[in-house]
């Protein structure tokens, strides 16, 4: 838009102010558990499910202990088991819609969140998961990379890449104290994402604008929401 980059305020999306402080409890290992793996979104191809599907697959034939949640489907129970090994369905458990609200009570004792999208805007199901205390994956596009830092606040894949998501999930699968590290900073991260939070950054940048004016010394600014 040829905007000097000093004129744009760009803010992100927020989270509903009930999901700021949520309790977080720390992931232990008790002897045969594993962390469970929640897929918030729809079930559809943009969502990169024909890349995360066959990687769940292999690993929940692989861990026979391995739970995964997909929650906000849009689509038939049915549709999404038929996509897995009979062998795994059991451990399967789909919402298909619900209200927001319930999300976290949804996503209670679930540690990781598998977000292998193609293609976003400011994805806000990644700080939802996020203020929930799951450490997410997800693939580097925009949107998701505009909050998570790869080793950080969460793991970053490349987008279609089954072999590096696969890697990603078994290293939080295996690694309980690196799990905790993730999911602790990302759950930091995201309490300044409140929806009221941002309306008062939005109240503060428009005051200032108008004191500006006031005193004869306006100055155009764009102002982006992410």
């Amino acid at each position: 838009m040829k905007i000097p980059a000093s004129r744009v305020k760009l803010f992100p999306n927020g989270i509903p102010d009930d999901f700021i402080g949520l309790p977080f409890a720390k992931f232990s290992e008790p002897t045969g558990t594993l962390p469970e793996i929640a897929c918030l979104g729809s079930y559809i191809d943009r969502k990169g499910i024909q890349y995360s599907v066959p990687v769940l697959n292999r690993l929940m034939q692989k861990y026979p202990t391995l739970r995964v949640r997909f929650l906000g489907t849009g689509c038939a129970i049915e549709k999404v088991l038929a996509d897995f090994s009979e062998a795994v369905r059991d451990r399967i458990t789909v919402v298909p819609a619900f209200p927001k609200h319930d999300l976290p009570k949804l996503l209670r004792g679930a540690q990781v969140l598998v977000f292998p999208s193609l293609s976003e805007g400011f994805p806000l199901a990644v700080p939802e998961a996020m203020a929930c205390g799951l450490a997410p994956i997800v693939t580097d596009i925009p949107g998701p990379t505009e909050i998570i830092v790869n080793d950080v606040n969460g793991l970053v894949v490349p987008p279609r890449d089954c072999e590096r998501l696969e890697g990603a999930i078994e290293l939080l699968l295996n690694d309980p104290d690196y799990l905790n590290t993730l999911r602790r900073l990302a759950y930091q991260t995201v309490q300044g994402y409140s929806w009221s939070k941002i309306a008062a950054q939005h109240l503060e940048l428009y005051t200032s604008a108008l004191e500006r004016q006031k005193v004869g010394k306006p100055e155009k600014t764009v102002v982006m929401q992410g």
